[in-house]
């Protein structure tokens, strides 16, 4: 596919000063928490000097923004991408990271995106891409509610039916610091000597699923993500992108 369209639009003046990390979230640099420690660290200038507390205000059109020295256009044409990525591929656009990551699978003349949320190297299914920083807040944040389905082929080497193991994945555990759980379970499938359930969370702690796997005593051979939110794998294949439409955009906005 292409997103060679997907150009930033021309900036538009306004008079109305809007928060810094705002401004770099709906620009594309990051999510807005993300942004807000970009600038506490130092690495934003605006008009060429280093902002470093908050709250910070812009004017956009008139107020010079960069980033590690690279000046920020202003807001593009939001854009939202559902990948397939495939097992072994890190979950970033990133360089110098140390394995294959995404960017070879996306377009170097689209618009500047990165990924909502993650999966690890072992995992697959749908990974979200955007370079609409409000947008990866929304899907990300906990409050938000919105939820991550995913289908898990395990092992277990206890005498436990089914129904035993299925309860123990909605059974709240103490991880990281606090009780978590699946917030569903499901059986989908059998193959020799593995169960298939399909399970949904709605954090982003990282390898959630399969630490609550492991508390209840599964091993994991296969993970991958089919849904994020409102949205969902699909046919894709592994290393396929698909641009989602309008529509698809404006669901997650009014959830």
């Amino acid at each position: 596919m292409t997103i060679q369209s997907l150009k930033p639009e021309s900036p538009s003046s306004s008079s109305r000063p809007v928060r810094l990390s705002k401004y770099l979230a709906a620009s594309g640099v990051a999510a807005r928490r993300k942004a807000e420690r970009l600038i506490e660290s130092g690495r934003v200038t605006v008009n060429g000097e280093r902002v470093q507390s908050l709250p910070a205000f812009i004017i956009p059109g008139k107020d010079s923004i960069s980033v590690d020295g690279v000046v920020v256009e202003s807001a593009a044409t939001p854009v939202v991408i559902a990948f397939y990525k495939p097992r072994g591929i890190l979950s970033t656009l990133a360089h110098g990271v140390d394995g294959p990551d995404l960017s070879q699978f996306v377009p170097k003349d689209g618009p500047r995106l990165f990924p909502i949320g993650r999966l690890d190297r072992e995992s697959e299914g749908l990974l979200l891409l955007t370079n609409d920083g409000q947008l990866a807040q929304t899907l990300t944040h906990p409050r938000f509610l919105h939820q991550k389905r995913y289908k898990v082929w395990i092992r277990t080497s206890k005498e436990r039916t089914p129904a035993q193991l299925l309860a123990l994945m909605v059974e709240p555990r103490w991880i990281a610091g606090r009780m978590r759980k699946c917030d569903t379970a499901s059986l989908v499938g059998r193959t020799s000597g593995e169960l298939i359930v399909e399970v949904s969370v709605h954090e982003g702690l990282t390898h959630l699923v399969r630490r609550l796997m492991d508390a209840a005593g599964c091993t994991v051979s296969r993970l991958i993500r089919i849904a994020h939110g409102p949205y969902e794998l699909g046919d894709l294949k592994p290393g396929q992108l698909r641009l989602l439409l309008k529509q698809d955009l404006d669901v997650t906005v009014r959830s």
